[in-house]
């Protein structure tokens, strides 16, 4: 994780550069420059490229050329918060929960050593929180072990917007080039966050998310219709991304 400091007035939100990368806007680091960080890896095979120099990083806002003062590795600890969506429309089909469960558990699997991990299901009565220490694996399988079993009583409302702005404050607290990975049907009918304003919360802040939309075959509320749209937004605005699944 690079982060870059550009001469420019504006965040960027887009970035060219000679090999794939996920661009995330930061806190400006002056009146007239913009820090962002970059993940870097080759084209075919996800490999991390070499340390960058200023010199390898062409930026781009619009059709004009802006230029890189510097490229700094970021040291700081990662830290990844997973979010899985409990609520009632989430469990009413049972494929479309063993999915869910399973992408959080991968998700989990699959992180670096390094990475701190935390956890939240959200839009039941028994909310489970999770904390990761230095050993991944009893995190792993905590997680995994959700798939046999469904929370008791899940609510019939979803607070998706409010869990995603709480996550970045506890059980870990998220800084710039940390991420959120959540696992929802895009529904929500009970924040009190909008999302665009989260959005602008998040983009200060230079946290990204990341979102798994799982879509089932029966009818869907406005708020599940809508959802998808507007974590798919969200999502690109901070410089993550979304995916949509059919349960």
């Amino acid at each position: 994780m690079f982060p870059i400091i550009m001469r420019s007035k504006w965040i960027i939100l887009g970035l060219t550069l000679f090999a794939p990368l996920a661009g995330m806007p930061q806190v400006s680091a002056g009146s007239h420059n913009s820090a962002v960080y970059i993940n870097v890896s080759e084209r075919n095979n996800g490999k991390p490229l070499p340390p960058l120099t200023a010199e390898n990083v062409r930026v781009k806002i619009g059709n004009k050329i802006v230029p890189v003062i510097r490229i700094e590795k970021d040291e700081a600890v990662r830290r990844i918060a997973i979010l899985l969506d409990s609520s009632g429309s989430m469990q009413r089909v049972r494929a479309e929960w063993l999915a869910a469960s399973s992408i959080a558990a991968a998700i989990a699997a699959t992180a670096p050593t390094s990475t701190e991990l935390s956890f939240v299901s959200f839009g039941s009565d028994d909310n489970k929180v999770l904390l990761t220490d230095k050993d991944h694996k009893e995190f792993v399988e905590k997680i995994a072990a959700l798939r046999g079993v469904q929370p008791s009583i899940p609510l019939h409302r979803t607070d998706l917007w409010d869990s995603i702005a709480n996550a970045t404050q506890k059980p870990l607290l998220l800084q710039g080039g940390n991420a959120v990975f959540v696992i929802t049907d895009g529904g929500d009918t009970a924040s009190h966050i909008q999302p665009n304003k989260l959005e602008k919360r998040l983009c200060k802040a230079g946290i990204r998310v990341f979102g798994f939309v799982l879509q089932a075959t029966a009818p869907r509320t406005e708020e599940e219709r809508d959802g998808p749209t507007n974590l798919y937004s969200l999502a690109r605005q901070t410089g993550g991304g979304v995916l949509l699944l059919a349960a």
